[in-house]
């Protein structure tokens, strides 16, 4: 299921939305499209069928199309990868009652406008802006078309991504860890780790960001 597939599904629907919703600004959008996407992670408690699920794809695109046409502060890539995101949480059958997949919507504003959803994704997104190393949040990576992974980081510049593992000690998260660590293996990207205990010297680790191999 695409954004496109959903829309052409759902026209009536998508001409309502777009009558209906109306957006003071882009943190109002933004809000708005977060507490959507949620519910795609909390399949389980929210989407009723597949019929509400499409409605749910088809209401964050309007709400995407109208951020769009308002002063950027998020990019159409950003948006449309969160929306992409959730859609493969969603039709992969998972739920965010499982540690790994437990995602909680963005709530924290980084100043450069990313919305984080942790004080620790803050403190690596603060570090990241205070050396002016591009980064985007949270984008997706493919394998055969399909998602496979969405990073918590990505810098360009580099071409490297970093992952924070903020759940040691959990099984199903570890099981998850590594397997997301061998997809990065097997697509030959560059991956630097952060632990917790890292978070306190960011210096020394991201450091290494120029030489990542």
């Amino acid at each position: 299921m695409t954004i496109r597939i959903a829309i052409n599904k759902n026209q009536e629907y998508y001409k309502s939305m777009q009558e209906q919703i109306v957006l003071e600004n882009q943190y109002d959008g933004k809000s708005l499209l977060n507490k959507e996407i949620d519910k795609l992670y909390k399949r389980n408690k929210y989407v009723k069928g597949q019929n509400h699920f499409e409605e749910i794809i088809v209401k964050c695109a309007v709400i995407i199309e109208k951020m769009k046409k308002q002063k950027r502060v998020w990019s159409n890539r950003e948006l449309n990868n969160q929306l992409e995101g959730g859609i493969y949480y969603y039709l992969n059958g998972f739920d965010n009652t499982i540690s790994e997949f437990y995602r909680k919507p963005p709530k924290i504003i980084s100043p450069d406008g990313h919305i984080v959803r942790s004080n620790s994704e803050l403190i690596i997104d603060l570090w990241l802006n205070y050396h002016s190393i591009k980064h985007d949040y949270e984008p997706l990576i493919y394998k055969n078309k399909k998602v496979v992974i969405i990073s918590d980081f990505y810098l360009p510049e580099y071409d490297c991504y970093i992952e924070y593992w903020g759940l040691e000690g959990d099984s199903e998260y570890e099981k998850r860890k590594l397997e997301k660590i061998k997809t990065y293996e097997e697509l030959k990207l560059r991956l630097i780790s952060i632990y917790n205990q890292d978070l306190n010297n960011l210096d020394k680790l991201l450091a290494k960001i120029k030489n990542v191999p």
